[in-house]
């Protein structure tokens, strides 16, 4: 009888291993799928953006080439590069279309403007915030830039 115990259990311990095993590769496939999913979201804005940087005006693929020019040597947000290029007298329409395609991590450029800042002035973590804020990041971005300051 013990026997039939023991057997018994062996096999409801081998079928929740069983369970268990089921539910990872259902897991891991999901999150394959979805990662597939992700990627091929990424692959197809990268399409259409470039669709839109071909189709683009000449006035148009100027701001966006100038705004790759400023993001070069300079830390910029969204708001701050838009006008920059409207001070630079291109068209709303341009500027919106530079703003909207180039290649940014905006995230970055809060942190990289934060730098820029403690380079020249000591600044407490809230008013360096407060800062980037004023300058156009967004909270999210400001913060971000915040958590990533070197010590």
């Amino acid at each position: 009888m013990k026997i039939e115990a023991k057997k018994q259990e062996e096999i409801e311990k081998q079928k929740q291993v069983d369970e268990e095993e089921k539910i990872r590769k259902e897991k891991e496939a999901a999150e394959r799928e979805e990662a597939e999913k992700q990627k091929k979201a990424e692959e197809a804005e990268k399409r259409s953006q470039e669709e839109a940087i071909n189709n683009a005006t000449r006035e148009q693929k100027n701001a966006l080439s100038k705004a790759i020019d400023y993001l070069d040597y300079s830390a910029f947000s969204k708001s701050g590069l838009y006008e920059q290029l409207i001070y630079e007298q291109f068209p709303e329409e341009a500027a919106q279309f530079a703003v909207d395609n180039v290649q940014a991590d905006w995230n970055e450029q809060a942190l990289n403007k934060a730098l820029d800042y403690l380079d020249y002035s000591s600044f407490s973590d809230a008013g360096l915030y407060d800062q980037l804020v004023f300058e156009g990041f967004t909270s999210e971005q400001a913060q971000y830039a915040i958590d990533n300051l070197p010590n």
